[in-house]
Order: structure tokens, then sequence, then C-alpha cells
């Protein structure tokens, strides 16, 4: 079995379980959005990449994802990722580049270094775009 990482916006890091099948409305279903997006964040090392809503700033109330945004260096250009997200990896076939998973110990590895630099990820994004987060 192979997994991928889910970065929510609300700061989790779930490691979730890759179907051999899937297509994409399985991306879509998972980061809850009608268009999806690859992105090659220079945040991640190749073959890893984003799998984002295309659509993610038009919506009404777009929520921006820290983490996600920092791995695609937000803070140096001003384009944030937002909505929930995939990490993923590509892999070369027959019948050209596929997205798939990568080993569960490798999931779990990645999710333990992303979630001791998500406080550093929040505070780089929300300095570069001038955000204040207030707490209820």
């Amino acid at each position: 079995m192979m997994y991928a990482l889910k970065l929510c916006t609300n700061g989790d890091i779930n490691v979730i379980e890759v179907p051999g099948n899937k297509d994409w409305r399985w991306y879509s279903r998972q980061i809850g959005c009608d268009l999806v997006e690859v992105v090659r964040p220079m945040g991640l090392e190749s073959p890893r990449v984003l799998i984002v809503d295309e659509e993610g700033l038009l919506k009404e109330r777009p929520v921006i994802n820290f983490l996600a945004s920092w791995l695609y260096e937000t803070h140096l250009h001003g384009n944030p990722i937002c909505g929930d997200c995939l990490v993923m990896e590509e892999y070369e076939t027959v019948d050209g580049i596929e997205l798939g998973g990568m080993p569960k110990a490798d999931a779990l590895k990645l999710a333990d270094g992303m979630k001791a630099r998500i406080w550093e990820a929040v505070n780089e994004i929300k300095k570069a775009m001038g955000i204040s987060l207030v707490r209820v």
C-alpha cells in the first residue's frame, strides 16, 4: 500500500492511503475542490509534488494553507496556496508521468519533519503577507 500526506488548512498533517485505481475525482474529493493542479514547489524535493485546489484563491472566503504556501515559497513571491492539499510523488511510466503515493515509512518521516516546522511556516507566511491572526 502507498500513502500521501494531506496538509489541512487547520495545520493538521494526515497520512492517507492512496488507492491504486484513482482518477482526478479521487484527488478532488480528498481536498474538497472541483479542479486540481499539480504544483512542484521548491520546498519539496523531487519527485514530491503538491496537489492543490486550482480555484482556491477564487473561493468566496479563501483559507490560506500556511504549510503548503511555505513549501511553495509564498514568502518570496506573495502567491499563497489556499485550501487543503496533498503531497504525493510523480513517477514516469510508459504512458507518461503519473501521480502516486510513497511508502508509509517515508510518509511518516516527511509528516514528522513538517510538523516540526509548522510554526516556522506559519510565522514566515504571516510576516510576508502582513497577516495578523486573532485567536478566539
